[in-house]
């Protein structure tokens, strides 16, 4: 009986170390297969429920994905990443409060995160209209990660539903500090912010960057004078003037 039971348990190891192989490769299905195989075995298969949840959010079924990860977290509450993965999977049903709910719980087993959960905790936070605590939640991730211009745009924005145009011009000046291959529509709104804070303001053209011609349809769209230097840092990037 005991070397049936230890047969047994070998067995669904090997479903899942093929799964593991077969999704490493690319292949989904394949993979699902095995971890399904594994689970018939032994229903509490920890790293098969993690896996089929990954599976079933990469399809987009996230309701599935969310049954997967949760019955992992039945048999191992603590590890943070699936808690997280089930506030991500949450919001993508629209299930705004309740990811809310996933990521803090995730936060609070383990405080270091990767970026997609600050990211994933501020944009619920955002979109449940919590947005004092969506600007904390980025403030704190910029202290840790300085040099994610994400999170320099999600504040930029932010800021701007309060009307804070300081903040705003602040935050989009760092996010280009750090990337400057930023997309047009970035340069645009800080030319935007400066021209509401009362400044009479143009973007030159910028030809090191891919982006060039667009600057230069700001200044142009903007055809201000008056100029003066705005922000050297940058100067190599973009030249704001007001």
């Amino acid at each position: 009986m005991d070397k049936k039971r230890k047969t047994w348990r070998n067995s669904d190891e090997e479903y899942v170390n093929a799964g593991n192989l077969l999704r490493k490769e690319g292949k989904i299905e394949e993979a699902k297969e095995k971890y399904l195989l594994a689970l018939e075995i032994d229903k509490n298969n920890f790293q098969s429920l993690v896996q089929l949840g990954g599976i079933y959010e990469q399809l987009k079924e996230f309701e599935e994905a969310r049954k997967y990860y949760e019955r992992g977290l039945k048999l191992k509450p603590e590890p943070s990443n699936i808690q997280a993965k089930v506030g991500k999977v949450l919001m993508e049903q629209g299930n705004v409060q309740q990811a809310i709910i996933g990521y803090q719980k995730a936060i609070a087993l383990s405080a270091e995160q990767p970026v997609w959960v600050d990211q994933g905790l501020g944009d619920a936070l955002k979109k449940n209209g919590q947005v004092d605590e969506a600007i904390a939640v980025y403030e704190k991730a910029i202290a840790i990660k300085p040099d994610n211009p994400h999170f320099h745009l999600n504040l930029a924005k932010l800021y701007f539903e309060r009307t804070d145009l300081d903040n705003v011009i602040k935050n989009y000046q760092k996010a280009i500090k750090v990337k400057p291959d930023l997309p047009f529509n970035v340069y645009q709104s800080l030319g935007e912010a400066l021209k509401k804070q009362g400044t009479r303001t143009a973007i030159k053209s910028a030809p090191e960057i891919k982006h060039g011609q667009y600057y230069s349809n700001i200044w142009n769209a903007l055809n201000q004078t008056n100029i003066e230097t705005l922000d050297s840092d940058i100067s190599n990037y973009i030249t704001a003037y007001f």
